[in-house]
Parts: C-alpha cells; structure tokens; sequence
C-alpha cells in the first residue's frame, strides 16, 4: 500500500473504525474496556468473569481464511457505498478500518455496515452461520487533522500483530 494523503473535500469525513469478535474483549478485561457511549471500564477480574458467564457462545478467533474473506466482504460493502477505505487490516479478534464516507451518514452507520459487509462475506462462505460474529458496538473516532490522519494510517498498517492483506489479493 502506498502512502495516502488525509482527504481533503468538503462533505466527507473519515473515520477509524475499530471493532472485535464476540467474546475477546469483555468489558473488565486486563487492557481496560469501554462501555457503549465511550465510558472508559477499568480493569476488573470479577466483571470481566461475569460478562464472560452471560455469553452465548465460546470466544471468536478468526483463522486467516477467514480473515481474507472479512476482509473482502468490507472492501465490497465500501466499494458498494463509495466510501474510501484507506487502509483495512482484518486481524484474528479485531478489525481496524480507516475510512472515509459522506458527513450526511452517521458514524454509526459507517460501522454498521462495514461490520455487515464481513458478516454477510463470512456467513456465505460458510462461518459462524448460526451466531454472532462480533460484539455489538465498536470505537468510532473522527479523524479530523492530516497528522492524526498519518498516524492512524500507520498503526493499522504497521502497529498490528499481523500485516493487513494486499488490496491486489482481492
């Protein structure tokens, strides 16, 4: 991936997206959580246990296949909605985007439906079809200066445990 500039038109905005598989990062959890609304949850061992006790289901780990088709199904869904992914790095319990839609969709909206485009690329290939995939929000941050931008821009490429996948891998 080359270097990208921050977007500069007038009625855009850009977004980095973050979100995480069902059950692999719970609310209490050793690096610290946040509650839907952005509340900050410190570390907590107990509430940590007890939310794991509420899951339906066993934690989501995404095998690299796996990986490759959320991926694909994201790069879809933006394509579809002509929204800019800038940089896209799919990893085995989270997912960062670094995107830019029209200022008139919601944040919200943005996340989900990128988190749509995966879940309907990974159901028709096969995965998790009777469950859920993801936690139910995620962090939205408004990416609102060039530096902010670039930074971003470089801890989803090259801040991860794993590289993002080549767009040419489409």
């Amino acid at each position: 991936m080359s270097r990208q500039t921050a977007p500069k038109s007038i009625g855009l905005r850009t977004y980095h997206i973050t979100f995480t598989t069902y059950g692999s990062w719970l609310l209490g959890d050793a690096r610290g959580s946040t509650r839907h609304g952005g509340i900050y949850i410190y570390p907590d061992p107990a509430l940590e246990e007890q939310m794991r006790e509420r899951c339906n289901y066993d934690e989501i780990t995404l095998s690299e296949e796996a990986r490759r088709v959320a991926y694909k199904g994201i790069l879809e869904e933006a394509r579809f909605r002509n929204w800019k992914i800038h940089v896209l790095n799919v990893l085995a319990k989270h997912v960062h985007v670094l995107v830019t839609a029209p200022c008139e969709t919601s944040s919200s909206i943005v996340l989900a439906r990128i988190k749509r485009g995966a879940t309907e690329a990974l159901k028709r290939a096969g995965y998790f079809k009777d469950r859920q995939i993801w936690t139910r929000s995620g962090d939205i941050k408004v990416i609102n200066t060039p530096g902010y931008f670039h930074r971003v821009y470089n801890y989803i490429l090259n801040g991860q445990t794993s590289k993002p996948f080549s767009y040419e891998e489409k």
